[in-house]
């Protein structure tokens, strides 16, 4: 495994926050509010896996930062993002706030390598570069995922899918296209996202080339380190890679949505 410096964990954390902050930023209806301690992000989507407050380090009067989370949200669903361990006067201002425990996401990361790893025979991947590209990735990541297309349809938005930290690749198996997978590069970290793959083309191997795509992309724009939000499906797959799990988000849901 490549070794990463000392300050790969909070450039880390930094680059998942940063990931939502350009969606707010270019999508529409969008928005980002700073809570003072922290951040706020809006995209119009509603679902709270789209309106998200990052509380990632302790904040001087946490009850106060929710309720204005409440207030910035205006009636969307959101979810409170926080690290686990402690934070003075955190737990208390959630149970008042009524959010209620989700899950647990793990972070992971990983030092990029200096060269690329054998490609997967029959496959390949590009770069988005056209609306009709975009509009296919956001088709197969709801296929992948057996969700609503609308759930993900601010990726297909051309303001969110060019701007300029983001990469969103497609991958094509025999010539056919079955998967997808997104790259935010800030803080010299490649923040992959959005790995989708289809049902009928897993089982090959897609879903490991995608990611290595990625991360690839994300050298050539000059990030020394990977980072994820891993499922329950893809830690396995990521610890198979050379990823090390960092840490644990906390996902924590208004009982609303």
């Amino acid at each position: 495994m490549l070794r990463v410096d000392d300050t790969a964990p909070q450039r880390a954390h930094a680059n998942f926050v940063d990931s939502f902050v350009i969606l707010g930023e270019r999508a529409l209806g969008g928005a980002v509010i700073d809570l003072g301690g922290a951040t706020a992000v809006r995209t119009g989507v509603p679902s709270p896996e789209f309106n998200r407050v990052f509380l990632l380090e302790a904040a001087d009067e946490p009850a106060a930062v929710l309720a204005e989370a409440e207030a910035a949200f205006g009636g969307l669903p959101w979810s409170l993002v926080t690290l686990r361990g402690p934070q003075p006067g955190l737990p208390g201002a959630i149970r008042d706030a009524g959010l209620q425990f989700g899950r647990s996401l793990p972070a992971m990361l990983i030092g990029l390598p200096r060269r690329p790893e054998r490609a997967l025979d029959g496959f390949a991947v590009h770069a988005v570069t056209t609306q009709a590209e975009a509009d296919l990735s956001v088709d197969i990541l709801a296929e992948a995922f057996a969700t609503d297309r609308a759930f993900f349809a601010v990726y297909g938005e051309e303001a969110v899918w060019r701007a300029p930290q983001t990469t969103t690749l497609l991958g094509w198996l025999e010539g056919v296209p079955v998967a997808t997978i997104a790259v935010v590069v800030t803080r010299g970290v490649a923040g992959l996202a959005n790995l989708g793959v289809l049902p009928a083309a897993r089982g090959h191997g897609c879903g490991e080339a995608m990611s290595r795509a990625a991360m690839e992309a994300g050298l050539r724009a000059g990030a020394d380190i990977a980072s994820l939000q891993a499922t329950r499906a893809g830690f396995a797959l990521y610890k198979r890679m050379g990823f090390r799990h960092l840490a644990d988000y906390q996902i924590w849901h208004h009982p609303r949505d």
